[in-house]
């Protein structure tokens, strides 16, 4: 019998949708699936435009304003692919945020405007 590997960071992300569908419906919010299952389909993916670093949810706002926010649980540490999309981002006015815990996230969620002070207490 094989056991399912516990993730953190998929579990917060999980939760973190569910609150972000739940409250803030008209928010469109995705995962754009980055992995590949192997060397080929990495490959093929790059072609067909997967990008590595794109952060783990990008949130749309009725308007077309576009959200970035990267997920790390525990002691995780940003990639050097995420780091050069973080710092794309910074330099050409995309917000882009990094979240370590479910209050974190819920400022930057504020912050943007995408739920309301009262939605994250």
């Amino acid at each position: 019998m094989t056991s399912k590997r516990k993730s953190p960071e998929a579990d917060f992300q999980k939760t973190l949708v569910d609150f972000i569908r739940k409250n803030a419906p008209k928010v469109i919010v995705f995962h754009p699936y980055n992995n590949g299952v192997n060397r080929n389909h990495q490959m093929k993916m790059k072609r067909l435009g997967v990008l590595a670093g794109i952060p783990d949810l990008v949130m749309i706002k009725p308007g077309g304003s576009v959200y970035l926010l990267e997920l790390k649980a525990g002691k995780g540490l940003l990639r050097e692919s995420q780091k050069e999309i973080r710092d794309h981002c910074d330099d050409n006015g995309i917000p882009w945020a990094s979240a370590r815990s479910y209050d974190e996230a819920m400022y930057w969620l504020k912050d943007w405007g995408l739920i309301s002070a009262r939605v994250a207490a």
